[in-house]
């Protein structure tokens, strides 16, 4: 027995010491390894959304102004491009995310008139002035010395949208206001009949009916994409909006 005693202890300490040489496979290290692929996946989606945000400004910017006139080809790149960027949109919650806040240029847009900076056969600068501390947001054209400002407002939909609602239109000349018209229902559609039809836009696609939707698709601190339509009209046939943000 004793015999047997001092077998079963010299057994037991070789395999005590035989373990030091087994790989290592505790929960600390699978964790650890966790973090790795995590930090390796994230560097990867934030090299691509760079190389996706610089190919979409390339293309919407390789077009005509504002995209007015751009071909169908660009047009599909362009929302393609587009699309496979907001797969990769790093801002939650884009309705009411503090990252709105603040001045963008239009680069690109496939919708017609004025909002694309279109007044008959000129085409103008668009800016998106957003003040959440108002809850207001300016839609502004810019054309030699005319300037017009559509003032609006909105209600959160849901994460991603808002329903806007058209307030007021101010014209000024040399930087000096000459007309400013705050709407009724009657007389806001109106005026903006009017402004479409100055700025050549079709019938089907005008932009009345006292505001719309917009469905924000991508957002970080230098670009904004978003989709467009009026709230009595298909978000299938919605415009697309590219903004970047004004230096």
């Amino acid at each position: 027995d004793s015999m047997a005693g001092r077998v079963v202890l010299f057994l037991s300490l070789l395999l005590a010491d035989a373990s030091a040489f087994l790989p290592s496979c505790h929960v600390g290290s699978r964790m650890n390894i966790g973090r790795h692929e995590l930090r390796m996946s994230s560097s990867s989606s934030n090299d691509q959304r760079v190389l996706l945000r610089q190919g979409l400004l390339q293309l919407c910017k390789s077009g005509p102004k504002n995209g007015v006139g751009a071909s169908e080809d660009l047009i599909l790149s362009v929302k393609e491009k587009a699309t496979e960027l907001a797969k990769l949109n790093p801002t939650q919650r884009q309705a009411t995310s503090p990252m709105l806040d603040g001045k963008w240029r239009l680069v690109f847009s496939t919708t017609k008139g004025p909002s694309s900076g279109m007044l008959g056969p000129f085409v103008g600068d668009v800016f998106q002035d957003i003040v959440l501390e108002q809850e207001k947001y300016f839609n502004i054209l810019e054309l030699g010395f005319v300037e017009a400002v559509l003032s609006a407002h909105w209600d959160v939909m849901g994460q991603e949208k808002w329903r806007v609602f058209f307030d007021d239109i101010q014209f000024s000349l040399f930087g000096i206001p000459v007309f400013k018209k705050e709407f009724s229902s009657s007389q806001r559609d109106q005026v903006l009949e009017g402004l479409d039809t100055l700025g050549g836009t079709e019938k089907e696609a005008r932009s009345s009916n006292n505001g719309g939707i917009w469905d924000m698709a991508y957002c970080n601190d230098t670009l904004r994409v978003l989709w467009a339509y009026g709230v009595q009209r298909e978000a299938s046939k919605a415009s697309i909006y590219v903004l970047e943000r004004e230096k």
